[in-house]
């Protein structure tokens, strides 16, 4: 019932700098029409940021994925998720990013990252967010933001699930109802699609992404296309940043 594509590009600044793409991004579609999607954007300051993004990202499906896989009532154990699972999950790999810094005497500041999870099903949505980026959902031609950035007391400053307040910066949400899209995004293309204050989303965005996926009869290319639309000049000129978008759209509505 759902078509789902995700596109991280590096942006100009880490190209002219010599850096990697530090944003991450993946997509599983599971038996019954569950789809796993994570989203992680690595601090510009951390040493190992593409790392941290990786690992926060992989980990993050492979949780859900465990939670899931073998269990045909898909439905019932979305709905009994709560926002103790993410910290559950947190925690987690917390400690496995300690584990791989101290082989090289790295401090897990130095892996620091967001991360953006949802889990989807055509009867309910769950979301999972640490730091900036967001969590747009659309039904019937409305869209509204299930999550909101964090911000930090500065200028360009965030929170991270490597941050000792993660459990309490962590936020959980809902959407007990059959949704027609679900978009996800790091903090690289937010002042492009979020209307501040309030951060509410910028509809004629979202709208022709949607309705270009739910007719696309070839995803791979589609997937390709996303790619391309976030190195363009265009979208390079507002925003130098890495740039991750993953967009989740029902074949019907």
């Amino acid at each position: 019932m759902w078509r789902a594509v995700c596109a991280s590009v590096r942006g100009t600044s880490h190209e002219a700098n010599g850096l990697p793409c530090q944003d991450s991004s993946a997509i599983e579609v599971l038996d019954g029409g569950t789809i796993l999607c994570a989203l992680s954007d690595g601090a510009g300051s951390a040493k190992y940021a593409e790392v941290g993004s990786r690992i926060l990202v992989d980990e993050a499906v492979a949780f859900f994925k465990s939670r899931l896989i073998g269990n045909p009532d898909h439905l019932t154990t979305i709905r009994l998720l709560t926002k103790d699972d993410g910290v559950t999950f947190l925690t987690g790999v917390r400690e496995r990013l300690s584990q791989i810094g101290a082989a090289s005497s790295a401090k897990l500041a130095e892996y620091n990252a967001t991360l953006l999870c949802a889990v989807i099903h055509p009867e309910c949505t769950v979301f999972y967010q640490i730091g900036d980026g967001c969590w747009v959902v659309g039904k019937n031609g409305i869209y509204c933001s299930m999550t909101l950035p964090t911000r930090g007391e500065f200028v360009g400053q965030t929170v991270f699930a490597t941050s000792r307040s993660y459990a309490d910066d962590l936020q959980f949400e809902r959407a007990d109802i059959t949704l027609d899209s679900v978009t996800g995004f790091t903090d690289g293309i937010e002042r492009l699609v979020l209307h501040e204050p309030g951060f509410a989303p910028n509809a004629r965005f979202f709208e022709p992404f949607v309705k270009s996926l739910r007719g696309s009869t070839d995803i791979e290319a589609f997937e390709r296309e996303l790619s391309h639309f976030l190195e363009s000049g265009r979208i390079s000129a507002k925003t130098d940043d890495d740039k991750t978008l993953a967009i989740i759209a029902s074949d019907c509505i």
